[in-house]
């Protein structure tokens, strides 16, 4: 389910006037720098997701039963403009977009607007050596793709979540925990989810200030309108390795494999993730 948000900046104009010896007047409309300095955001940071092919089959990514997904490989991208509240929390408006690599032919457009989300992210608890955060946002009614508006998904609040227990400076252990609640316009189907969520146990382990890697365990589950919960049967296992480049570039390639295919690394796929702060 795609994602939702609205951004726009509003520009104050000042006037000031110039007399020259003559009577003639000039006028001229400058930036006004204060009513920019109002609004601007105070960080600027891109999350991007190279989703690449299987390593069995070398062109195109496989699903989580093993079957080749044409046309699969894309680069998922986010920028997230932020603006502090407090020196834990940040409101935050976050674009995004996709492009796919390999295409089928027919597809019209390899770039896709995908939904914008506005909402909040910071720490939310730390106590010694354990913490919890991350951000919890939405998608905006106003703000929707013309496949989320043929969905019938009005909002979906909710928002990625982290907790993590640092036992010694290069080992941590936590997870990564995912929810959102669905609310869709009109009838109340039976049969659609009322609510998503995934959770990744993780170990992370420091090598030095710029290498790391994280070995994560993927569960998904729904609710439906029932509130019946299930967990469904496309759990997943990643290696990941990263490195850091500097503050602006953060490069981490993975390998996933998949439960159903019995962790087979001939279907695993190649996968990397982009980020970085740009002030």
């Amino acid at each position: 389910m795609k994602f939702l948000i609205s951004f726009g900046l509003v520009m104050a104009t000042g006037m000031s006037f110039a007399a020259t010896n003559t009577n003639l007047m000039k006028a001229k409309v400058p930036l006004n720098v204060r009513g920019l300095e109002a609004i601007k955001p105070d960080q600027l940071s891109y999350f991007s997701i190279f989703t690449g092919p299987s390593i069995g089959n070398g062109k195109d990514p496989v699903n989580e039963f093993g079957e080749i997904e044409e046309g699969g490989v894309s680069t998922w991208n986010q920028l997230s403009f932020g603006w502090e509240i407090n020196k834990n929390l940040r409101f935050v408006a976050n674009p995004r977009f996709v492009i796919n690599h390999n295409a089928p032919d027919e597809r019209p457009n390899n770039f896709q607007l995908d939904d914008p989300v506005i909402g909040v992210a910071g720490e939310w608890y730390r106590r010694g050596d354990f913490s919890f955060g991350g951000g919890i946002n939405s998608i905006m009614p106003f703000a929707r793709t013309s496949d989320t508006r043929e969905d019938g998904l009005l909002f979906n609040p909710g928002g990625f979540n982290s907790v993590n227990y640092q036992i010694n400076p290069a080992l941590s252990v936590g997870s990564w925990i995912v929810g959102r609640l669905l609310v869709f316009e009109g009838s109340n189907a039976d049969q659609e989810d009322r609510a998503t969520f995934w959770m990744s146990p993780l170990v992370n382990y420091a090598f030095n200030d710029n290498i790391g890697s994280t070995v994560f365990y993927r569960l998904n589950g729904s609710a439906d309108n029932n509130s019946d919960i299930s967990f469904l049967q496309d759990e997943s296992l990643t290696l990941l390795l990263s490195y850091r480049v500097s503050d602006l570039l953060r490069v981490e390639p993975m390998l996933t494999t998949f439960r159903n295919t019995n962790f087979d690394l001939s279907d695993a796929n190649f996968t990397m993730w982009l980020s970085g702060r740009l002030f």
